[in-house]
């Protein structure tokens, strides 16, 4: 072999290595890039559930003072409406003062008309008349009070009542108030009788959704109707009726679809409660939404992405 064919394999072997290098050195920007838009995503829903979290508090905070402006509203109407009935109760007790002063007038007119029909007694008559009569306007002036402390009864006992409703709608608001935490949702795959977690979407047999529940000491169900809607990277909610989805009501009266529901005991007898879902078809790849409702109010929800 000659100088200039030793000199020419050298150089084809040179060649090689640095087109190996090339490749490596693209394989691993691509991954540097791959690993900066999957922190950036992880930033974006972090800063999507603190927005959550703070509204949520915010509207905790605005019921918690809602309910006290009530409690104080109820206890005043308490005190009003005790004063009134001790009132009220006066007032009758004037009403049947008079009349039995009527009663004990009447019998002693009748007793003197008896006695004497002389100028002296029925002056004394007279007067008594008239005493009657003056009676008998003081009673109309206190049946008059008493059915004005009576309409005055009735409205506050109106008012009662309808502080009594709020605070129940109170009560049930302040029930929906649940807050779902640490939500983790990973897809699984199933292999030799064997469950593995996997982000391939075509590998996806079911989802694995795991959360915290916190308490809340105005809940007292022993198990808690909990719907999930799962949405798609296109923003449509997976859906089959003949596999339990359907449509609810939530708070703010609009109709909203959702993809499963189920019980949950509560409170959990763990700390993290686990739920499993079977898709209805294969998974396409993308970003899906997890949002978690009960009575009409969502209280977390989550993401995750297949490829």
């Amino acid at each position: 072999m000659t100088n200039h064919q030793i000199q020419r394999k050298k150089s084809g072997g040179r060649g090689g290595l640095i087109a190996i290098l090339i490749i490596l050195l693209l394989i691993l920007a691509g991954a540097n890039a791959y690993v900066y838009y999957m922190k950036y995503q992880a930033d974006q829903q972090i800063r999507e559930l603190q927005v959550e979290v703070d509204t949520l508090k915010a509207l905790s905070e605005a019921l918690e003072k809602k309910k006290q402006e009530l409690e104080q509203l109820l206890a005043q109407a308490e005190l009003e409406n005790d004063s009134l009935r001790l009132e009220l109760q006066a007032k009758i007790e004037q009403l049947e003062e008079a009349e039995r002063k009527i009663r004990y007038w009447r019998n002693r007119a009748a007793y003197y008309r008896k006695q004497s029909g002389s100028a002296e007694f029925k002056q004394k008559i007279k007067e008594l008349r008239d005493s009657i009569r003056l009676y008998r306007t003081k009673i109309a002036e206190i049946q008059a009070q008493a059915d004005q402390l009576l309409a005055q009864v009735r409205e506050y006992e109106s008012k009662i009542a309808m502080l009594s409703e709020q605070n129940k709608e109170l009560q049930e608001a302040l029930a929906r108030k649940i807050l779902v935490q640490d939500i983790t949702i990973e897809g699984l795959r199933k292999r030799r009788d064997k469950e593995y977690p996997t982000n391939r979407a075509r590998l996806v047999s079911r989802l694995r959704i795991c959360f915290k529940l916190e308490h809340n000491e105005y809940i007292q169900e022993e198990s808690l109707e909990i719907m999930f809607r799962i949405i798609d990277p296109t923003g449509a909610t997976l859906q089959m009726k003949s596999m339990g989805s359907g449509t609810f009501t939530g708070v703010d009266g609009k109709e909203y679809p959702y993809t499963f529901k189920t019980s949950v005991v509560y409170p959990p007898v763990s700390p993290r409660t686990c739920i499993y879902w079977e898709p209805f078809s294969k998974l396409q790849r993308g970003t899906y939404k997890v949002k978690l409702y009960y009575k009409g109010a969502q209280i977390g929800g989550g993401t995750f992405s297949l490829r």
